[in-house]
Order: structure tokens, then sequence, then C-alpha cells
């Protein structure tokens, strides 16, 4: 496979190096993080429900009797850094964690398989994320047209193979994320503890509408001090076991006709209508596609149930986290951008200045870390003054401001890097 600076020299007939790759990770020993999750987990379990607007479903053993929750994610080049921080939300909570590797991109160029199948890695992992059970599955798909959301899709299928190879039960709760993407430790532990309707069989019974839980994410770009500002992120999603291909019942609940991922007209395609075809009590079970394309609820918190946030409340109304383009280096965020699902061509994504790639991520983060103003126009715009001045929760890893520090100052080197490597392209580039 190419690399980011071969496909440069491709795109541009010169060759020129960019930052290496670094993780900036926190100092603080293990012990520091252990006590911010314990002081979460020892929350009044009452309270933790009614933040979120459920009941506590009590019983003399809540503690042992929780509910199991499986997490499934892609994953492909995400460094250490990044895992470091998705784990501090949800150490020693999952009964079983499903990562899928694929040899191609989602538009089929190779790539190096560096995880899958491979022991060292999976350890490390299981280590990492305090879990006892932990797959690394490697995907292979040669055919050269199935590409962007299809084979992305066809990716997270082998998620539910795993679920079901660990032993989940239609009583256990699945999650879907992306390897940036967490639910708040905090909603973790009230998926495990409350009583949420869409966690309950009996009040849904597989009902498309009524099934998914989705969060509410607060978006951090590339740095914790640029947080966007008034954006709904409504990934990652839980559904109970009981709805999902592989987990619940095919006698009572088939598979939908689909559409490629989606599923088929009539067999409820649609939130809020297209059921001609599903017969009552007997609605489809749900595939890891379904997971990200079909309707559902977003979990609001702040001490509310419906989803406003309180104008005097101490917390905000997030139930998530999305650390978007995390990435140790320019040249990594840069190939992702010429590889992922909407691939740019690599003239664009290794020459355009970052501003100009990324659907308006990327112009939040150079403006945020070049400390100018968003422009009026643009689609996304960050919180003013940055970490400082969002309401809790806040990502536990982000409990270490001099982690917070020292990512925000590595970054700003890289962009000032960056923008003269595209300095030199443009000055170079034949007129």
């Amino acid at each position: 496979m190419l690399d980011g600076p071969m496909l440069v020299k491709a795109a541009t007939s010169m060759e020129f190096s960019l930052d290496i790759p670094t993780d900036i990770l926190s100092e603080k020993p293990t012990s520091f993080f252990r006590d911010l999750q314990s002081q979460i987990d020892q929350d009044d379990p009452q309270k933790r429900c009614q933040r979120y607007g459920y009941q506590y479903q009590y019983h003399p053993s809540a503690k042992s009797r929780r509910r199991r929750l499986f997490l499934g994610s892609l994953i492909a080049e995400e460094p250490l850094e990044l895992l470091q921080i998705v784990a501090a939300e949800s150490y020693g909570i999952y009964a079983g964690m499903v990562f899928v590797e694929s040899n191609r991109t989602q538009n089929f160029d190779p790539r190096p398989v560096r995880r899958a199948n491979d022991q060292n890695h999976i350890q490390q992992l299981q280590t990492l994320f305090g879990t006892p059970q932990l797959q690394i599955r490697l995907y292979t798909n040669e055919k050269p047209r199935f590409t962007g959301i299809r084979r992305e899709h066809a990716q997270r299928q082998e998620i539910l193979r795993g679920w079901k190879e660990m032993g989940m039960t239609p009583f256990d709760v699945g999650i879907i994320a992306d390897a940036d993407e967490t639910f708040t430790r905090d909603f973790l532990r009230a998926a495990q503890e409350c009583d949420i309707p869409h966690l309950d069989y009996a009040q849904h019974q597989c009902f498309t509408s009524n099934v998914k839980l989705a969060a509410s994410s607060l978006v951090f770009e590339t740095s914790p001090e640029c947080v966007t500002a008034q954006r709904g992120w409504y990934h990652p999603e839980m559904i109970l076991g009981a709805c999902i291909e592989m987990i619940g019942n095919r006698s009572v609940h088939p598979l939908a006709f689909r559409d490629g991922p989606r599923r088929a007209h009539g067999y409820g395609r649609a939130c809020s209508k297209d059921f001609s075809k599903l017969v009552p009590g007997r609605h489809p079970l749900w595939n890891a596609a379904d997971f990200r394309m079909l309707c559902g609820r977003q979990a609001y918190g702040g001490g509310n149930d419906n989803g406003h946030h309180h104008h005097h409340s101490s917390r905000s109304n997030y139930t998530g986290f999305h650390f978007h383009n995390w990435f140790t280096s320019f040249n990594a965020t840069r190939l992702k951008y010429k590889t992922y699902g909407h691939a740019m061509k690599a003239r664009k994504a290794f020459t355009w200045p970052l501003y100009q790639i990324g659907k308006n991520d990327l112009k939040l983060m150079y403006h945020c870390v070049r400390n100018m103003p968003d422009e009026k126009e643009q689609k996304w715009k960050r919180v003013l003054g940055g970490f400082q001045n969002i309401l809790p929760p806040i990502p536990i890893y982000f409990a270490d401001t001099q982690y917070l520090w020292k990512r925000h100052e590595w970054i700003k080197k890289q962009v000032q890097m960056d923008d003269e490597m595209v300095e030199k392209l443009q000055q170079s580039a034949p007129t």
C-alpha cells in the first residue's frame, strides 16, 4: 500500500516528509483514573437513574445482577492514545468486546493488518479495557466494487458473530461504536442499573421505532480544546440482545428483507412509517447496519427526562463523547480523507490546506488551534473558551490537565508544519 508521503509524491511529483507519528499519553498512574472511575461507580444508583429520567430497578443483589453489556467496533489505525481515552470511560464494564479489522479500506485500497487475531494485541486491549473476553476479527472481501458504506456495514456484521461466540444472550445489551466514540461511564452504569424502556423487551417486542437508544455525544475535534458547539452527534447506539440478529429468537422475529445494507421497503426502513409488510409481534431482528442507520431515541442527561438542557443545571445533557480525528499525525488524518467512505482524490486530500478538507470539521480545528474566530457561514462552530467552558460530564482521561496541555500544544505545532508543507507544494506546483 502506498503510504501518505508516497501518495503525495504521486499526486504532486514532489517528495517531502511529514511529522513522525507520536502518541501523547497521560503520565498519571493507573490509580489516578481508577479512583475517578470508582467515584462514578459508587454514585447513588437512584440519583443516577433520575438524571436520565429513569427509575432504579432495585433488587437485593443489584450489583451482581447488572445487565451485561457487549461492545463492538471497527478498528484500523487508531493510536494507543485514543484507545486509552475511550478505555478510561469503560474500564471493567464490558462483559465482552469485539473489534473488526479489515485488510482493505472502504474504497478498496489495501492496508496492512496489524491487530487481527494477534494474541499480543488482544491481551494488550483486554488489559487496557479490563474485559474478560475480547476478539479482534479479520474481515476480508476481495470484490473491488464492494466499497463504501456497504463494505463498512459488512465489516460490522462480524461483530454480531463475535458476540454470539462469546455467549451473549437476549437479556444482554449490545453497543456498536466507532473506535473514537463512547457512552459516558455514568450512562453505561445507568444502562446496567436502570429501568430503561428501550432495554425492556416487554415494552417494545422489537418494534422498529422503540428499540435503539443512542448517545447524545459531545464532539471534540482533534484537540480537547476544540469542542464543537450545538452539534447533535447520535452515536454510539445500544440495543437489547433479544432484538439483535444471531442473538434474538428467529422463530418469533424473522430477518428483514434487505435492499443492500438497508431494510427493504415495508420492513421498518423508516422510523414512523413503512411497516406495511411487518406482522404484529414479529418485527424483524436488527443487524449491525441497523444499529447505525435506523432511527431511535437519543439518551439525554442533565437531571431531566425530556431531552432539553436546564438553563441552571450544573451538568450538560450529553451521554457520550466523540473524539474526532484523534490521530497522531496529520499525515494519518489526510490518509483517512483519501480512503474513507466518501473518499477525496489523493491530490486534494494531500495538497489542500487542512481547513479545506473534512466537511468543516478540520476548519473548526484549524480556527481553534490558530486562535482565529469562526467564520459566519461555517457549518460547525466551537465552544468559546474551549475545554474550561464545558459542563460535566467530562471525559475521565481529560481530568489529567497536563495531558490536555500537551495534546493541544502538539497539535499547534503540527498545524504550523502542515501549513508550511502546503505552502511549499503550492509554490512548486506547475502553473
